[in-house]
């Protein structure tokens, strides 16, 4: 199986405590060389960066604001992610969307300023009627030489928080044609593109989901909270 990206949604929970608490055991309990990425709230980003040196965890932002910089109260910057070690950041999540009406040019101005800092973004999909539409207009502006640089997650909304993932050879044909449709934007035959798929991920159906060449990445929302079962998650992909 090829090398994965593991990446765990906190959303809002966990304190400082409970999140260096939890790495100290993930780190014991991990078996595996896959890429994992913890997006953490703002507050746990400088004590989880702190102490992930010289592992395969990476720390993740789950948002930042549009803006470089100025009077945008309660706001957090991409540069102010930056100066805290962030590596990744995640973009358009459906709460986003749901909860704060964030659209997909909004999803765009933040995706310009993550590729401008070298933070590495992890693009959700799948809210839209169209993915054409969506992936078109979160792309507007964006160079061919960047798409490699892209995680593209495929989030199906009547999956999330259900408990019930998407049928495998369903989220099989959604990755190949967002690949498509990147393919086709560019007129460029991408070989490298990270894509993947996010909604009611377990360790019990982890390994029909990304034991394909096409899923190189997986989102895991609620079963990432708890430090065995993402453990079983992270292993069980490798």
């Amino acid at each position: 199986m090829n090398k994965k990206v593991i990446i765990g949604n906190f959303k809002m929970n966990l304190l400082p405590n409970e999140v260096v608490l939890y790495i100290e055991n993930l780190k014991k309990d991990i078996e595996s060389n896959n890429e994992i990425v913890l997006c953490v709230p703002y507050v746990d980003i400088p004590y989880a960066s702190n102490i992930v040196n010289d592992t395969n965890i990476y720390v993740g932002a789950q948002n930042m604001y549009s803006r470089e910089e100025g009077p945008y109260t309660g706001e957090i910057s991409v540069k102010m992610l930056k100066s805290i070690k962030t590596d990744y950041v995640l973009l358009g999540h459906y709460e986003r969307k749901l909860y704060f009406n964030e659209t997909e040019e909004e999803i765009n101005k933040k995706l310009i300023l993550a590729l401008k800092y070298n933070i590495k973004p992890i693009v959700c999909i799948g809210s839209n009627e169209s993915l054409e539409n969506e992936i078109n207009m979160i792309l507007k502006d964006i160079k061919k030489e960047c798409i490699n640089n892209i995680i593209f997650i495929y989030e199906p909304v009547f999956s999330i928080g259900t408990g019930n993932a998407l049928d495998k050879n369903e989220i099989i044909d959604k990755i190949k044609l967002i690949q498509n449709i990147i393919c086709e934007k560019y007129d460029e035959k991408f070989n490298n593109l990270t894509l993947g798929y996010g909604g009611s991920i377990n360790s019990n159906n982890v390994l029909d989901i990304v034991n394909n060449d096409k899923i190189n990445a997986i989102l895991v929302g609620s079963s990432s909270l708890n430090e065995k079962e993402f453990a079983n998650i992270i292993n069980f992909s490798s």
